[in-house]
């Protein structure tokens, strides 16, 4: 894959993909596989395909669906109390878009982050034509400060920083903390999850968010617990809406 310097950050990588001379010297092609792409494209058809998926799900909480069922909740849905309205994912956390969200965590594979924000964007304004009216403001999920030791990415805030890039809309990257350094989610139960989660997000001061669309921004949605925690948190504020997008929707 190819690796951009570290002075290459996300906020030159627009001016790079349209600049010739630099095309001369890294060639266009797929932030993910590598072939050879159109100018402008950042990921092959193959790619597109496998990573971004028009596959059934809930409408709610983006949990895939036999075609059979109605899609505009799902029975958990029905059975669960969400603070945020619906859940936006390129596809299921599976196969290659499994590989790409784990590649994501990396420090030094920003191309590929930017590639798969810029499809997260064509997703939202799919479904929200009129995004632009709502007023949205991208809130990416926050890390305890004890995770700036590790040597991955923030996923989260890089997704939320290229999703502002592509989109024009405003990121707020200090608007929330985490207050509570929780434990992982992988191996615990949905009800284990709320309450590892529980109280681990403090809003920063009296933001006024009245009638604006959030847009809580992670890399992976499994049980909904800590975006939900987070929307329950921001719900205080009274905004017009909070949808949860991320690049992969996990079955747990």
């Amino acid at each position: 894959m190819l690796v951009w310097p570290k002075y290459l950050q996300a906020k030159s990588l627009e001016w790079i993909e349209k600049s010739s001379l630099v095309s001369l010297v890294f060639p266009n092609e797929c932030a993910f596989c590598q072939c050879a792409v159109e100018g402008g494209q950042r990921l092959c058809e193959a790619c597109l395909q496998q990573l971004v998926s028009n596959r059934y799900c809930c409408q709610r909480c983006a949990m895939p669906l036999p075609s059979v069922l109605p899609n505009d909740q799902c029975s958990r849905c029905r059975d669960h109390h969400w603070h945020f309205s619906n859940i936006l994912a390129l596809g299921h956390y599976q196969g290659k878009l499994r590989e790409a969200v784990i590649l994501c965590k990396k420090l030094r594979v920003e191309y590929l982050r930017y590639a798969l924000a810029r499809e997260l964007a064509n997703r939202i304004r799919e479904r929200f034509p009129d995004m632009q009216q709502r007023e949205p403001l991208i809130v990416p999920v926050p890390y305890h400060w004890s995770r700036t030791l590790a040597r991955t990415a923030s996923t989260a805030n890089s997704l939320a920083e290229l999703l502002s890039q592509h989109s024009g809309w405003p990121v707020a990257t200090r608007m929330v903390r985490r207050i509570l350094r929780t434990g992982k989610q992988g191996m615990l139960s949905l009800v284990e999850r709320q309450q590892n989660v529980r109280g681990a997000f403090q809003i920063v001061g009296s933001p006024s968010l009245s009638g604006r669309h959030l847009l809580i921004v992670d890399d992976v949605v499994t049980s909904g617990a800590t975006a939900n925690e987070l929307a329950k948190q921001l719900r205080r504020s009274k905004p017009l809406e909070i949808s949860v997008v991320a690049l992969a929707r996990a079955t747990g």
